[in-house]
């Protein structure tokens, strides 16, 4: 730091300031360490998506796991008949049913879950979907956040689902 003869309010007098150079040195040293706390940030939000997939994934398998041995080995995506009813797996789930897997408000099992988890891993619109199969592995993309085998009643989560193609507002190509 210099002295100048003059301080702010013009009287005669030393007053201590800093330079041009000295204020665009402490600017760049301040850049180079947020380029580098910055990438830390960003991959902690991904460690924190996955930590929350991963306790939203056991705490659903928990209740499919709970619902069906409530309901003598018949798990949520069979009605009380026994026959395949994908379209009610989350309410049946969130609901409250009866020992036959019917929703009823007077049932005395469930809910299992306040609401369905959502997929932070997915799009907005298709992170609480749940796509139904046979497919073991379950597969790692789609176009839903959850996979729920039928034939093992295990639940996944599709890690990289499959979005939409956004359409350009001129209608040329799709913007993925």
């Amino acid at each position: 730091m210099r002295d100048i003869t003059y301080n702010r309010k013009g009287r005669p007098g030393p007053t201590r300031c800093f330079t041009l150079v000295e204020i665009l040195i402490v600017v760049v040293i301040l850049g180079i360490l947020a380029m580098i706390v910055i990438p830390n940030f960003a991959s902690s939000n991904q460690d924190a998506r996955d930590a929350a997939l991963a306790v939203d994934l056991a705490t659903a398998q928990k209740a499919i796991g709970l619902y069906t041995v409530q309901h003598a080995d018949r798990g949520p995506h069979l009605n009380a008949s026994g026959t395949l009813d994908t379209a009610n797996v989350i309410t049946r789930l969130t609901s409250k049913t009866d020992v036959h897997g019917n929703i009823t408000k007077d049932g005395t099992l469930g809910p299992y879950l306040p609401e369905w988890p959502k997929n932070p891993n997915g799009s907005t619109s298709l992170a609480k979907t749940i796509i139904y199969g046979t497919a073991s592995p379950a597969p790692t993309s789609g176009s839903g956040g959850w996979y729920y085998n039928t034939s093992t009643g295990q639940l996944s989560a599709i890690a990289k689902p499959v979005q939409a193609p956004k359409v350009n507002p001129r209608g040329a190509t799709p913007i993925l």
